[in-house]
C-alpha cells in the first residue's frame, strides 16, 4: 500500500491540490531540524531569508527553538511551514490552491501571492509580539460534540468563547482560564465530551484578545500587500476573496485575532473553488489532516512531515 506522502505524486499533476497550512499547535522545538534533515539546501535558504529579514541569526534555531515567547513560536511555525512549501514546490510543480488555519493563513498570504516572504515574516513577527503583550487564559480543544451542544456550555461564561469551529464535532474554547475550565467541566459532565488543553497563556480568537487585535492593526496597515494570484479564503468568514484589497485583507486579519476561526467553513469553501480536492497539509505534524474526519470530508490526503514517502517522490519528481 502506497504512502499518504507517495500519492503526491500520482494525484497532483491530474488534481487539484487544496495545500493547508498549520497553525503554532503544530510547534515542536526539534520542528526546523527535521526539516532541515529532509531538505539541508531549501531550510538553510529559508532561514537565512529570514533571519536577514528580521535582522537576526536564525540559525541555531536548525538544532532546537526555544518557544516560551509567542513571537518566536509564531516565527518558527510559519518559517517552518514555509521550508515545506518550497521543498514541495520544487519537485512537484502545481497550480495548487490553499488555505491555513490560524497563523498558518499568513502562510496562505504568502502562497497566493498578497504578501512576500520577508514581509510576511516581519509582520508575522509583529502578530507574536501583539500577543506576547496580550491578557492572559487558556484555549481547549472539544471533541466530540455539535456546536449546538457546546453553545449553552459555554454562554453561562462571560470570560469564555468558542475561538474555533474545526469541524462538525471539534471546537476550541477559549478565555480566562477558570471560566474555560468550568465549560470544560460542564462539558464532561453533561455529554461525556473529551478535552484537550492546547493553550495554557493566550486565549487567541475571542473578545478577550480585542486589544491584542488593535496593537496588531497597526502592523497590518504598514504591510506592503500585494496583488493575490489566488482566492484567499479568510479564516474569521471562510467565504472566498478572488482579489482582495488592503482594507478588505487589514478588516479581516484584525477580526481574525478577537473573532472564532471559521475552519469548518474555510475547508468546505476550498472543496467547492477547488473540485475535485486532494489535501496536502504543508508543515510539522498532521494536525490538519487529523481533524478532517473521514464522515466530514473524504477526499485523499497526505502531509509533507510523512517523511520516508515524501523523500521518494521529491527524488521521483526532479
Amino acid at each position: 500500500m502506497s504512502s499518504p506522502a507517495r500519492v503526491v505524486g500520482v494525484l497532483l499533476p491530474g488534481m487539484p491540490a487544496v495545500l493547508l497550512f498549520p497553525g503554532q499547535t503544530s510547534f515542536a522545538p526539534t520542528m526546523l531540524r527535521e526539516a532541515a534533515e529532509a531538505w539541508p539546501t531549501v531550510a538553510a535558504e529559508v532561514v537565512d531569508e529570514a533571519g536577514d529579514a528580521l535582522g537576526r541569526d536564525l540559525r541555531p534555531w536548525l538544532e532546537g527553538i526555544d518557544g516560551s515567547r509567542n513571537r518566536d513560536l509564531q516565527i518558527a511555525v510559519f518559517v517552518t511551514s514555509h521550508v515545506h512549501l518550497r521543498a514541495l514546490d520544487d519537485a512537484v510543480r502545481t497550480n495548487a490552491g490553499s488555505v491555513g488555519h490560524s497563523l498558518g493563513e499568513y502562510n496562505h498570504l504568502v502562497h497566493i501571492g498578497a504578501l512576500g516572504f520577508p514581509d510576511a515574516v516581519r509582520l508575522v513577527a509583529a502578530r507574536g509580539e501583539a500577543y506576547d503583550d496580550g491578557p492572559e487564559g487558556m484555549m481547549a480543544a472539544v471533541f466530540p460534540l455539535e456546536r449546538e451542544a457546546l453553545e449553552p456550555l459555554v454562554a453561562v461564561e462571560a470570560e469564555a468563547w468558542i475561538a474555533a469551529i474545526n469541524g462538525p464535532s471539534q471546537h476550541v474554547v477559549a478565555g480566562e482560564a477558570s471560566a474555560v475550565r468550568r465549560v470544560l467541566a460542564a462539558a464532561e459532565e453533561a455529554t461525556f465530551a473529551n478535552a484537550v488543553v492546547i493553550e495554557e497563556r493566550l486565549p487567541m480568537h475571542c473578545p478577550r484578545f480585542a486589544g491584542v487585535a488593535e496593537a496588531f492593526e497597526v502592523a497590518l496597515r504598514r504591510a506592503p500587500w500585494r496583488r493575490a494570484h489566488g482566492p484567499w479564503i479568510p479564516n474569521v468568514t471562510g467565504v472566498p476573496v478572488f482579489e482582495p484589497g488592503p482594507a478588505q485583507l487589514v478588516e479581516l486579519l484584525v477580526r481574525h485575532v478577537r473573532e472564532p476561526v471559521q475552519w469548518r467553513r474555510c475547508v468546505d469553501a476550498a472543496c467547492e473553488v477547488f473540485r475535485p480536492a486532494f489535501f496536502v497539509e504543508v508543515g510539522h505534524g498532521h494536525g490538519l489532516t487529523g481533524l478532517l474526519r473521514r464522515e466530514w470530508r473524504a477526499e485523499p490526503r497526505a502531509r509533507t512531515s510523512d517523511r520516508d514517502g515524501l523523500a521518494e517522490v521529491l527524488d521521483a519528481a526532479r
